[in-house]
């Protein structure tokens, strides 16, 4: 049986003790899924502080002592040297981010693209000339390209990228396959309160993931209606600031949950916010507030361009505050659009962004490079 080794930083933490949660480790289970219906193995081979084999799902998880390696490149060169023992020729290799990709023993690899990161604007420039920010950016995007330049096979998960891409090369002569994020919308959905609206934020707690400029809208929105309600799912390097500012108020709350139960808890609310201010793929959060029939507040950013059409779907903005007060304001105040909005973002992940799409485009890109 043919094996598909996947490579990351840490599906399991460094001690091979507890699961780690975000996009990536996310994205890594459904791509098991796809690998073990095609009746291929799946082994996920990751950085650790020590040797470990642990099983999830019935999957074999290979944690490697990376110790005293500096780089990722030179970390992952240590994977790849276990991987290359067990390595049957017609096996692959898929780098979960080719934020790690190192070039490898054999040509049947594959690296996962997971957005432009390196678009978020500062309030200030780092430096006073405008000639020093671009060359800056330029030589983000030089090391980007260089990475790639070693890589034939490329699976994106947004049209941001390859668009970007075409315009930094003369010919695109990679296999790049464009393959947007995807949810599960087999779940059922119930009836919503609207006496009471409840507004979700479900992002890492971090400024690039728009946490002040929510807090800021929220805020405002508190000091004026009493019906309204806000959550603040996850936990991360903001978490303080953000309980700082909420502690005092009861109509603000915190809670955390299983990245598996996120559209049992969307479902919940009529509104979901995916404020980020940069480095968004084809976003995890707003397909599953979509998939669970909120209506949904995004910023311009990435590939989630790729995913709403303003007025539509959803509603896309800039990343302002003051936008994003007035956008929040109009769907407190329109129950119609609001559920309009709702009923076309579900009926988007139901035709164009379901998983089993999702699947069938990624067994596509596997039947290329096995066969």
């Amino acid at each position: 049986m043919n094996k598909v080794y996947i490579l990351y930083r840490s599906f399991f933490d460094l001690e091979g003790e507890e699961l780690t949660v975000g996009g990536i480790q996310t994205y890594i289970r459904q791509l098991t899924d796809v690998i073990k219906k095609r009746n291929e193995t799946p082994v996920i081979v990751q950085f650790a502080n020590g040797d470990f084999h642990k099983k999830y799902n019935d999957i074999d998880v290979y944690g490697i002592d990376v110790r005293g390696k500096s780089t990722e490149q030179n970390k992952c060169k240590v994977l790849l040297e276990f991987i290359e023992k067990k390595f049957n020729v017609n096996d692959i290799i898929i780098f979960a981010t080719e934020e790690i990709f190192t070039p490898a023993f054999t040509e049947r690899v594959i690296a996962i693209q997971h957005g432009i990161s390196w678009d978020i604007t500062g309030a200030k420039r780092r430096y006073n000339y405008l000639i020093l920010e671009v060359f800056r950016k330029a030589m983000r995007s030089y090391k980007l390209l260089k990475r790639i330049n070693k890589l034939q096979n490329i699976v994106c998960v947004d049209y941001n990228f390859i668009n970007w891409y075409r315009t930094q090369v003369y010919v695109v002569d990679k296999n790049i396959y464009t393959i947007p994020n995807s949810t599960n919308n087999k779940h059922p959905i119930a009836n919503k309160a609207t006496e009471k609206i409840k507004i979700i934020f479900a992002r890492r707690f971090q400024i690039y993931r728009g946490t002040r400029l929510f807090a800021s809208a929220v805020k405002n929105i508190l000091d004026k209606y009493d019906n309204v309600e806000f959550t603040f799912a996850g936990t991360g390097p903001d978490e303080d600031y953000l309980k700082k500012i909420f502690r005092e108020n009861p109509k603000v709350n915190f809670i955390t949950y299983e990245s598996e139960k996120s559209l049992v808890i969307h479902g919940e609310y009529n509104i979901a916010i995916i404020p980020s201010i940069g480095s968004e793929g084809t976003s995890l959060s707003l397909l599953e507030a979509m998939a669970s029939k909120c209506a949904v507040i995004a910023t311009n950013v990435g590939g989630m361009t790729n995913i709403l059409l303003d007025n539509y779907n959803g509603r896309l903005i800039n990343p302002n505050e003051d936008q994003l007060y007035d956008v929040i304001e109009e769907l407190i105040l329109n129950k119609e659009f609001r559920e309009k909005l709702a009923e076309n973002a579900y009926l988007t992940v139901s035709q164009a962004f379901n998983d089993k799409i999702w699947g069938e485009k990624w067994n596509k890109v596997l039947d290329h490079i096995m066969y």
